[in-house]
């Protein structure tokens, strides 16, 4: 029997998010009988360079991100769809789950599989997205299998009527390097969050206000799409608070592990919509702490209960930075290093990519009677 299988992962964009450090972990980490394709609804994107080495073939379709022609969008996948010819058609995203659960199959034996990177969403998010993901439930029939990054977002996925029979829950995960001795690092937090209303800067930069009242040296490193000098609104929040000498933004970067390391904790502001965030894996594997607030899973990414706070609470996200920079450096070394195992006992990519392995599989067996 083959053992080999052609799998064709189809996205939004290649900007940033989890959704894309989850594919590249997928990617950089296969198993020997994946043979991995890529379709980007977008462009190219700050992310390209990190992806394609890992994918057999890219395919960018060059959509328009405003444009609300389902049927182009449809027509566009089908055809890139079928130029692949795939065992199994692997979506990630609304827009990307909406076209590949209306196209046609290539073949009647390719297996179609959605994995839903969400626990919420809320009226923050555009008024079309919103729309796309209240049907995703009703087109849920349409795929051989659903998958949630963690039990959060399992419940909203029955919540929207994905099918029960259908669902699954693959946690994410990355690579768990060897750990390196931990060393002195300074009063700097980092913030991996692209611009977008769930990500709660607002709250972020007011509890950051008070941490430098009581900690001058504090600094904090923000990084993602969007978050850059040339984004007035994030510009006039920081200096509303007098940030300007305290908090940098850098935008888009593909260094992060280099930013992680030098930094004393990861820190997530978001007021809803997260379920495991990748960044967080990826801090914890270099035994950077992280600081969260409470939205879907992120609890899992904490090992001490000061790290949990409730979202929207600048007071409580203030006194969960300021306990973390303030450790002594044993308290400091205990908790990177239990943050380690954390990473190392549950988010392993090698368990992540057996379980994929496992479904692509069963699919593919369903489809063809196999």
């Amino acid at each position: 029997m083959d053992q080999s299988m052609k799998i064709l992962h189809v996205i939004n964009g290649v900007d940033a998010g989890g959704a894309q450090t989850l594919l590249e972990q997928l990617g950089a980490n296969p198993d020997p009988a994946w043979e991995l394709h890529l379709v980007v609804l977008l462009g190219p994107g700050a992310l390209s360079e990190r992806l394609e080495p890992h994918f057999a073939s890219t395919t960018y379709l060059g959509l328009d991100r405003s444009s609300w022609r389902v049927d182009d969008l449809v027509r566009k996948v089908a055809e890139a769809c079928r130029e692949v010819d795939p065992d199994v058609i692997h979506s990630h995203l609304v827009q990307a789950d909406l076209a590949v659960g209306l196209a046609p199959r290539p073949r009647r034996t390719t297996g179609k599989v959605t994995t839903v990177h969400t626990a919420g969403l809320s009226f923050g998010e555009p008024p079309r997205t919103r729309l796309l993901a209240s049907g995703l439930g009703l087109l849920a029939h349409r795929f051989d299998a659903a998958v949630a990054c963690t039990p959060r977002a399992l419940q909203y996925m029955h919540g929207r009527g994905y099918p029960r029979s259908r669902t699954h829950v693959i946690t994410n995960g990355v690579v768990v390097p060897p750990r390196q001795a931990e060393s002195r690092r300074p009063a700097t937090l980092v913030s991996l969050a692209r611009w977008h209303p769930m990500k709660d800067f607002q709250t972020l930069l007011e509890a950051f206000r008070e941490v430098v009242t009581d900690i001058p040296e504090a600094r904090l490193v923000c990084a993602g799409f969007g978050v850059d000098k040339s984004n007035d609104e994030l510009r006039k929040l920081i200096n509303e608070r007098r940030l300007e000498d305290a908090v940098s933004t850098l935008g888009p970067i593909d260094n992060v592990g280099t930013l992680l390391r030098a930094a004393k904790g990861l820190v997530i502001s978001s007021r809803y919509g997260e379920a495991l965030p990748m960044a967080g894996l990826e801090a914890l594997a270099l035994g950077t702490p992280v600081v969260t607030t409470d939205v879907g899973d992120t609890g899992e990414l904490t090992v001490d209960r000061f790290q949990l706070v409730p979202a929207g609470n600048p007071g409580a996200l203030a006194h969960a930075m300021t306990l973390l920079l303030t450790a002594t450096q044993d308290a400091y070394e205990d908790l990177s290093s239990r943050s380690y195992l954390r990473l190392s006992a549950n988010f392993d990519i090698r368990v992540t990519v057996e379980r994929y392995d496992a479904l692509y599989r069963s699919v593919r067996a369903r489809r063809t009677g196999g």
